[in-house]
């Protein structure tokens, strides 16, 4: 595969950001404690973490879904907001995504941009510390899961803006709530620092298995 670089060991290691890994993480360990505990063998290749993916992906969808819907229906009515979420969903690759590459960063990017979408709704509307820790959070994993969709990032910065006044405005949001800011960047860094522990315990798992 040419998205994985062969280790001296034989172990794949994958050449791209952890980003999907770490929002696959809670549904990865509710199947290997199941194949702990017996179901099939931990590997990580057994059909529970399939399945796992499976779920992930859909799990990720929905909630997509569910927060462009809720960001749309003040603005167009419940009618035309759920028609666009449901165009959005069935006549797009979305579906094919989530329902059959659910490993794949895409579905997982709208999750994100939708979050992402919502959040600077309710930012714009009434700014607060809690709102700007979210965005933080969210546009970390945004960049974490592909990096190329970094643009993304734009969406806070511009959405509404009627001229550079509104964007330095914006710009300003971790001076007026810095509050927000260290929560951000602390939640951030422990939350990287615990899924990458995470995922090295694992990988060395995976990799004495493989060894065996």
């Amino acid at each position: 595969m040419p998205w994985v670089h062969i280790l001296d060991d034989g172990s794949r290691l994958s050449l791209f950001t952890i980003g999907v890994s770490l929002l696959q993480l809670p549904f990865f360990l509710v199947a290997h404690a199941a194949c702990l505990l017996g179901l099939a063998t931990p590997d990580a290749f057994s059909w529970p973490y399939a399945v796992a993916r499976g779920m992930a992906g859909a799990f990720y969808a929905a909630m997509g879904c569910w927060f462009l819907l809720h960001a749309l229906k003040p603005r167009f009515g419940n009618i035309a907001s759920l028609a666009a979420v449901l165009l959005l969903f069935g006549c797009t690759n979305l579906y094919y995504y989530a329902s059959m590459e659910p490993g794949m960063s895409h579905v997982y990017s709208f999750f994100l941009f939708a979050a992402l979408f919502a959040t600077t709704l309710r930012m714009l509307e009434a700014p607060s510390p809690k709102r700007l820790f979210l965005l933080m959070v969210i546009a970390t994993m945004i960049v974490l899961v592909r990096p190329a969709n970094v643009i993304a990032l734009l969406v806070p910065m511009l959405y509404g803006a009627t001229g550079p006044r509104d964007v330095k405005g914006r710009l300003r949001w971790p001076a007026h709530f810095p509050e927000g800011l260290r929560r951000g960047r602390c939640g951030v860094r422990r939350a990287g620092a615990a899924a990458v522990g995470l995922l090295e315990d694992d990988h060395r798992q995976l990799v004495r298995l493989h060894l065996r």
